[in-house]
């Protein structure tokens, strides 16, 4: 759900590009501009904290990041985070098992 948020910021920031400048502006931004990455960043995490308890008694979601590539006219972005897993089975604890995840979406930047 939170992956889509993000592509439908990046397309409304790409169209609104194109439309009004260009795309190498708005690439430009995205490579460049920490400031705009960290406010994807920011919506991406507070998105997945709202629908997601990010701890219980079962797993840790920890480390959660957004990067970003660029391939031709396509943006890739790529949500990643560590996830530790906590095993209990017929009252016996089993030491704790620690995931890194990876969920990849994109989007054609082409008009």
């Amino acid at each position: 759900m939170e992956l889509n948020n993000v592509s439908a910021r990046i397309y409304a920031d790409t169209f609104h590009s194109q439309r009004e400048a260009n795309l190498t502006s708005y690439m430009s931004d995205i490579s460049l501009s920490t400031a705009y990455k960290n406010a994807l960043r920011a919506g991406f995490t507070e998105g997945m904290r709202s629908r997601v308890k990010l701890t219980n008694d079962d797993y840790d979601v920890e480390n959660i990041d957004l990067t970003f590539r660029q391939y031709s006219e396509k943006i890739e972005y790529i949500a990643s985070f560590d996830i530790t897993y906590r095993i209990r089975m017929f009252g016996e604890s089993f030491p704790p098992i620690r995931r890194h995840v990876e969920l990849t979406g994109s989007h054609n930047t082409k008009y």
